[in-house]
């Protein structure tokens, strides 16, 4: 069983399982509906079920998801994010999403680690540009907040005491501040930023209500270096990008264990962040 598969039966259980089985005949359907061909699995997928292919002579990228609320979240903050650097949907449906191919199509990853400062550089002028998207009239009802997704803190997680006790603190210190809520990605990088032709654009965002600062934990690598730049960079607080780094790594670890994941990566991230904050 490949990662793809393991998630969503680790996920969804027989549901998943299902889904999985009934695969092929739902994108046979999509596929007479929306007049696609030539549809190919891709060779990493993790949540989601991914195939590139035609409409008519345009190439595409078909993607299908078992949950629709997130797969409509998606789409929405995508329209939003629409000439700010994100690629553009060309269709949708309660459980699949048709985006443009982006060509080369290569990540920002390919950049690390000979590259490293061109990359940060790279991430933090993508970040600023979807973050001048204007909010919907309607977005406390489209997207979640912040706020509220950070109270899965306050459950009981089977994770060191101290990173549990710290992060609701610093989450609750951090959310007191007075500053400007953005549409944000929640979930961007650097496989997440894509080139075509010669510019970088972003997938794959899941659409949170909150905070800009708190964008940057997901493109940090390097705790210390990387928190130094991104802070330099926006005129942020260094303390409070670091704070905002491990409440994020800590939430991390709690949806993954939620999904009966395994956590280990971001709990080595929490050991070394922990001492900085």
């Amino acid at each position: 069983m490949d990662t793809f598969e393991q998630n969503i039966t680790s996920i969804y259980g027989s549901r998943g399982q299902e889904w999985l089985q009934q695969l092929p005949t739902l994108v046979q359907q999509i596929a007479q509906a929306w007049d696609l061909t030539n549809l190919r699995p891709i060779e990493t997928m993790t949540y989601n079920y991914v195939l590139s292919g035609f409409q008519k002579e345009k190439p595409i990228i078909l993607k299908m998801s078992l949950d629709a609320e997130r797969l409509h979240k998606e789409t929405n903050t995508l329209k939003i994010f629409s000439g700010y650097g994100a690629v553009s949907v060309l269709n949708s449906d309660t459980h699949a999403l048709l985006l443009e191919h982006l060509m080369p199509g290569y990540s920002l990853k390919t950049y690390l680690p000979d590259r490293k400062d061109e990359a940060r550089l790279l991430m933090c002028q993508i970040m600023k540009r979807l973050h001048e998207a204007s909010l919907p009239q309607n977005f406390s009802t489209s997207f979640p907040l912040i706020d509220d997704l950070l109270k899965t803190l306050d459950k009981e997680w089977d994770i060191p005491t101290e990173y549990l006790v710290k992060a609701r603190f610093l989450k609750n210190k951090l959310l007191n501040y007075a500053q400007p809520y953005t549409l944000l990605h929640w979930d961007l990088h650097h496989d997440n930023i894509l080139l075509h032709d010669k510019e970088w654009i972003v997938i794959d965002p899941q659409g949170v209500i909150g905070p800009s600062i708190s964008e940057t934990w997901a493109f940090i690598i390097d705790p210390v270096s990387d928190t130094e730049y991104v802070a330099n960079y926006f005129n942020y607080s260094l303390e409070n990008v670091r704070q905002w780094y491990f409440v994020r790594l800590i939430l991390a670890i709690c949806w993954n264990l939620e999904d009966h994941l395994n956590p280990q990566h971001f709990l080595q991230l929490a050991k070394i962040t922990s001492p900085l904050v």
